[in-house]
């Protein structure tokens, strides 16, 4: 069974951009979808796959080399 865990030893680095880009995308999406626009809906999603690639990147003093 799956149990999420909200518990973290640290913060994330990218939080921040990650609100920021969810916002704009969901923005974006909103307003093509209302303008029946597939090429602002279509940009929209592009912002939103850099938010969940935000995810993978390491923090800062983080060690990406492991022994």
């Amino acid at each position: 069974m799956f149990f999420a865990s909200r518990r973290r030893q640290d913060s994330d680095p990218h939080l921040d951009w990650k609100v920021r880009l969810f916002f704009i995308g969901a923005f974006l999406a909103a307003v093509g979808i209302a303008a029946e626009r597939a090429w602002l809906v279509v940009a929209a999603i592009v912002v939103l796959f850099i938010g969940v690639g935000l995810r993978f990147l390491p923090g800062p003093g983080e060690d990406t080399d492991e022994p």
